[in-house]
């Protein structure tokens, strides 16, 4: 089944089934008006496609064309080596033949021409088909779908059947269970009359496949599946072949002819046996008839519902032994269902019913819900709630499911060692002990099965993967355990060693690159000693602090590329073109707390201060001391230390940033690419230019100001105690530029004023600091 779904916005679901398919409105759900007439004015069409010279069809125009009808719903994940394959072949109207990697694949002829396709692409043509279908009904784009298959199916099945909705051009939202679907379409019509728990047993008997589950479905909305069991070979179709080959015998006492090698006389001769079991479904006997039959000879032959009760005994009995496999395995008494629900078009067969009823002591079966229409249903409200829902029950609505199929491993011996078995509630974790078969095994092959054979060959594989680096042992000792446990506990200090060697080697690059540049070039005296005692005291650490910790080990790496930044950048003839100011912005009630490994820096960093700033941090701190041995402070005087202890502590975190004018970042630029001999510049060491200029290119640390002049730059420099990032050659707003001119006349007022009121009231205090807020934040913020 498979819903195919409008854009979440839209409140209404389509729906689509493997075998038959139907397209509804979940807007309608409340009042059961779920499904539209498709092609043909049916509500569910087969998912059939025929090949003809002219054309292709779909549907039940496919089914027509009996004699060139392709139902891929059998082949889809099977291999062409399987013995189902080989069998249905001799029934199917259609050749298969052995494609690459033990694929089958259909050999059809299509305009005249021969043509090859997969299973899959048969499935996604019916796919392609129905979307196009549910468009034209909804008038809008569909591009989701919701995907149901048989519980029995293995891994290799469903990720076919999701491959065909992929060629479908049909986004999978999720896959679920056929069974568990129907109980949805059930849970949701009935669990307002709920008045506890409901142990509910879905008995899906449909063309192809069988499956049985039992669930318990809460009053809230949740439905979780207790076990499932199942045969994906065994429904209608096979029952329709047991009266086939009861014709076929018929034919070949009564003129010594087999028709089994006429493909269009056996394909005629199924078409009628399935119209025959669906009139024994509410009749107790029917007509076989067949004109020119074979060679000439016509073929008629009366069944009656006993008889085809008698043929297909033991394929019904199959089907209560799986039921009972599923009580078994939930560990649950038949006494305990509240509820049995019938789906799949198989399970109106008189005697199907009769045998379940009188498996459950005489309880009356579900048959409130359309069984060829229950899984669909469930499926749509299934995709509504992916899609967001538009009930609060749809909200609510939980699914817990359950491995259909054990998970195990290969054995020695070619055994299946089941590690994780079939019904286990999923997610799910299993350990498993393995064994070396080998004195001193170094490595070892895993092989992961699913399936119930005891041998894994007749299992499907998933996968397999290479478990290398055993230590060495006599054979059959256990030590890949022990080693994924060393691996996970190591694994913390594995990497932790590797951050301090990558931190070490980071911090003696730095060492070797200064080194060089300071033998390579000229430095001024009290920086150059900065330097190398910095590298002195760094080398001396590193000779033992081998063992340190990451993080002491980057506050060191950081203290030295400070240093070194520091000196580089204090290039004295370019003082009047070059401006120091802070490197982040200063955000009002944001904590920044100057990091310890810096704190030797910061009386280097007040030296170089502009005046500005310098008078700005020694007028925080003279309203610190006056206010200190103040006992009664106002909410707002308070408000405004706290956060000039934050502007404090900013300023301590000042780190050089170049700010340079529109003239002076060409000259700078065509000095550092050699094609322009700038005056002034010549006496600068080419690398202090080319800094420079690496500097200005990184766009986080420069700002363009317009085309003032170096003169103009230089006067302005002290109030730009912000730096607006905004990229290279960008000219200032007109408000900023504004804000540039007043700026430098309003500060020096606002902190002349407060310094020569050290002893004022508090008010005065708050009144002339919030001015000083108002200079510090009326640029625009980052």
């Amino acid at each position: 089944m498979l819903r195919l779904g409008p854009p979440p916005s839209r409140l209404r679901g389509d729906i689509s089934q493997i075998r038959n398919l139907a397209i509804g409105s979940l807007k309608k759900l409340a009042s059961g008006d779920v499904f539209s007439r498709l092609m043909a004015g049916n509500r569910t069409t087969p998912s059939c496609v025929a090949f003809t010279d002219a054309e292709r069809l779909i549907g039940d125009g496919a089914k027509n064309q009996i004699a060139r009808n392709v139902d891929a719903k059998r082949l889809i994940g099977r291999r062409f080596s399987d013995a189902e394959v080989h069998d249905d072949m001799k029934l199917w109207p259609f050749n298969v033949i052995e494609g690459t990697s033990d694929n089958p694949n259909i050999v059809v002829t299509y305009k005249g021409y021969e043509q090859r396709f997969s299973a899959e692409e048969i499935s996604s043509m019916v796919l392609t088909k129905m979307k196009e279908v549910a468009e034209a009904y909804i008038g809008d784009t569909v591009k989701d779908a919701v995907i149901t298959v048989p519980a029995y199916f293995n891994d290799c099945q469903r990720q076919a059947t999701k491959d065909a909705a992929t060629i479908a051009g049909l986004n999978v939202l999720r896959m679920i269970n056929e069974p568990t679907a129907a109980a949805i379409a059930y849970g949701v019509g009935n669990m307002s009359s709920f008045n506890r728990k409901r142990n509910v047993l879905v008995f899906d008997l449909g063309g192809g496949t069988f499956d049985v589950s039992l669930l318990t479905i809460s009053k809230q909305g949740t439905f979780k599946v207790k076990a499932v069991a199942g045969d994906t070979h065994l429904g209608g179709e096979d029952f329709d072949n047991r009266m086939v080959t009861y014709c076929i015998e018929d034919f070949k006492r009564t003129w010594d002819l087999d028709v089994s090698g006429n493909k269009r006389a056996m394909t005629r001769l199924k078409a009628e046996c399935e119209k025959a079991k669906r009139v024994l479904s509410y009749a107790t006997q029917t007509s076989i008839e067949l004109d020119s039959f074979h060679e000439g000879i016509d073929f008629s032959m009366k069944i009656t519902r006993a008889k085809f009760e008698q043929l297909n005994m033991n394929l019904f009995t199959k089907c209560i032994n799986h039921l009972e496999t599923c009580l078994t395995d939930a560990k649950k008494e038949k006494g305990s269902v509240h509820e049995v629900i019938l789906v799949g078009g198989s399970t109106r067969i008189p005697k199907v019913q009769h045998m379940l009823q009188e498996f459950f002591d005489g309880k009356e079966l579900c048959k409130s819900i359309n069984p060829d229409e229950a899984v669909a249903y469930g499926a749509a409200v299934m995709a509504s709630k992916l899609s967001g829902g538009y009930t609060q029950m749809l909200q609510e609505l939980v699914l817990m499911d359950v491995t259909p199929l054990s998970l195990g491993r290969e054995n020695d011996g070619k055994i299946m060692w089941v590690v994780i078995p079939r019904n286990t509630p999923i997610p799910t974790k299993k350990t498993t002990d393995i064994l070396t078969v080998e004195d001193n095994q170094t490595y070892m092959d895993v092989k992961v099965f699913q399936g119930e054979r005891s041998r894994s060959t007749d299992n499907y594989l998933l996968g397999s993967f290479t478990i290398s680096g055993i230590p060495p042992a006599p054979k059959g000792v256990s030590e890949i355990e022990k080693m994924v446990k060393d691996a996970k506990k190591f694994k913390h200090e594995d990497n932790e060693f590797k951050r301090r060697a990558e931190a070490y080697n980071a911090l003696d690059d730095i060492i070797y690159d200064l080194k060089k540049k300071i033998k390579r070039n000229d430095m001024p005296p009290k920086d150059l000693k900065n330097v190398e005692n910095a590298i002195d005291d760094t080398i001396e650490w590193l000779s033992t602090g081998k063992d340190a910790a990451v993080d002491e080990i980057e506050r060191k790496k950081d203290y030295l590329d400070f240093i070194s930044r520091l000196a580089f950048s204090n290039l004295t003839t370019l003082r009047r073109t070059i401006v120091v100011g802070p490197s982040s912005p200063v955000r009002r009630h944001q904590s920044i707390v100057a990091p310890s490994h810096l704190l030797p820096s910061i009386q280097i960093l007040r030296d170089n201060f502009p005046p500005s700033v310098q008078w700005c941090y020694k007028f925080i701190i003279d309203v610190h001391q006056s206010v200190a041995s103040t006992k009664s402070i106002d909410s707002k005087t308070r408000k405004n230390l706290r956060s000039s202890v934050k502007v404090r502590s900013s300023l301590e975190m000042y780190v050089p940033t170049v700010v340079v004018g529109q003239t002076q970042w060409l000259e700078i630029k065509q000095s550092a690419e050699g094609t322009q001999e700038v005056p002034g510049l010549s006496e600068v060491p080419m690398y202090k230019i080319y800094e420079i200029w690496e500097l200005l290119k990184s766009k986080s640390h420069v700002r363009s100001v317009g085309s003032t002049n170096a003169n103009e730059l230089s006067s302005q420099s002290h109030c730009l105690l912000r730096v607006t990032v905004r990229g290279e050659n960008l000219l200032p707003t007109s408000k900023e530029a504004a804000l540039v001119k007043k700026a430098p006349k309003l500060l020096h007022g606002v902190i002349g004023l407060v310094r020569s009121s050290v002893s004022a009231t508090l008010p005065q205090i708050s009144s002339r600091l919030d001015a000083v807020w108002g200079i510090l934040y009326s640029f625009p913020k980052v």
